[in-house]
Parts: C-alpha cells; structure tokens; sequence
C-alpha cells in the first residue's frame, strides 16, 4: 500500500474515532425517553423491599468494581430526599448480573426512572448530572413544565 495513502486512512480513522468518542462522552449522563417496559418490584429483590415510590423511584445499578457508583448513590439519595415522593434503590450488578442482560445494562452506573406501577419512564447511562435528574423528576412529578430536552408526561401514561 501507498505510504501516503496508508497515512490518509490512518489519520481519517483518528478523526472518525475522536468524533465517535465525543459523541459518546457528550450523551453520557443524559436522560433518554424508557422503554416503558414495567418492572416488578420482587424481580429486584431486597433493593426495593417489595414496593416502589410513592410518585417516583431512582434505580440505579452499580457494581463492585464501579468508581462513579458511590457518587451516583449519594446524588440520587439526595434527589429523592429532597421529595417526599421519590425514593432511591440501587441493584449491585455483581450480585445481580442477570438484571444486567434484562435491562440491557451496559455500564454502570446505569439509572432507571420508575412510576409508581414500575414502568421505565427515562434512563440514563453514566453518571448523571444533578440537574439533569432533578429536571426529569420535577417534569414527571409536575412540579415544572418540561423542557424540550426533558420528557413530557403524556408520553408515558
């Protein structure tokens, strides 16, 4: 192969991996609209001591070996104290890792926001920002109108 050529292609590969990793980085932590797929609190065991939130539940899945994870715990559990409505529970992935392949986890921390009847409302994939979090709850819990980047509440019934 051409040397020159051999540099193009190296140097595009660069380019296409550097705006892969910045596309993946950027939407880390971001909420996306969920499956509104329904969860059964027994599925997860003693991390929800069979019930969900009165309004809404925070569910994290961690794992052992997750740095983040304490952060996102705290985080979360502060989100929800601030609301008498939403609680937080988090699934260990390591003790768990069948929950991992039902929910399609793929890192952690992964969060889950749950309705009362446990469907999958939103979801965010790494560590989420705090006003990010706090945005998808007061918008599901109707204590602000949601943003055009936030989920709208007749979207999930």
């Amino acid at each position: 192969m051409d040397p020159l050529l051999a540099l193009g292609v190296l140097a595009a590969l660069v380019v296409v991996a550097t705006a892969l990793g910045l596309m993946s980085t950027r939407s880390a932590g971001r909420a996306r609209r969920g499956s509104g797929e329904r969860i059964d609190p027994d599925e997860l065991g003693d991390a929800l001591d069979g019930t969900f939130g009165s309004m809404l539940t925070l569910l994290q899945f961690s794992s052992d070996i997750c740095s983040r994870c304490p952060g996102t715990r705290r985080l979360l559990r502060a989100v929800a104290a601030e609301r008498d409505d939403v609680s937080h529970a988090e699934v260990d992935l390591t003790r768990r890792p069948d929950l991992a392949a039902r929910f399609h986890v793929m890192q952690t921390p992964t969060t889950f926001i749950l309705d009362r009847g446990g469907a999958v409302l939103a979801r965010i994939g790494g560590s989420p920002r705090r006003a990010e979090v706090a945005a998808q709850v007061d918008a599901l819990t109707s204590r602000r109108p949601a943003h055009t980047h936030e989920i709208r509440r007749e979207e999930h019934p």
